[in-house]
């Protein structure tokens, strides 16, 4: 779920007909730093037990997602759910920017 809330989010900033970088463009379009959506990528692709892995690892050994992580992912998609809301809303406000400093710290 995490996973598909990123990609929906930097698929709607790409440029049509362009093969830039999506991150950066969804991380500008919504003030989210860029930091922000490398992390949500990376927890949500790499990490997980075998129930809730994106992927099987190819070396089959899975890395579970911390209590921490867990948060951390269900506290940034909603976060990332409200700021696409509220660009909807009003594309052209001064939306203060999210950082890694909105969300739990992970250690």
């Amino acid at each position: 779920m995490a996973n598909m809330c990123l990609t929906i989010l930097t698929e709607s900033a790409r440029v049509k007909d362009k093969n830039l970088n999506v991150r950066g463009l969804a991380a500008k379009k919504y003030r989210i730093n860029k930091k922000v959506l490398s992390k949500l990528g990376e927890l949500s692709s790499t990490k997980g037990d075998e129930l809730e892995a994106r992927k099987a690892p190819k070396d089959g050994d899975f890395q579970p997602l911390s209590s921490e992580e867990k948060q951390w992912i269900e506290a940034t998609v909603k976060a990332l759910i409200r700021r696409t809301g509220e660009y909807a809303y009003d594309p052209e406000a001064e939306l203060p920017q999210i950082t890694m400093d909105n969300f739990p710290p992970l250690s």
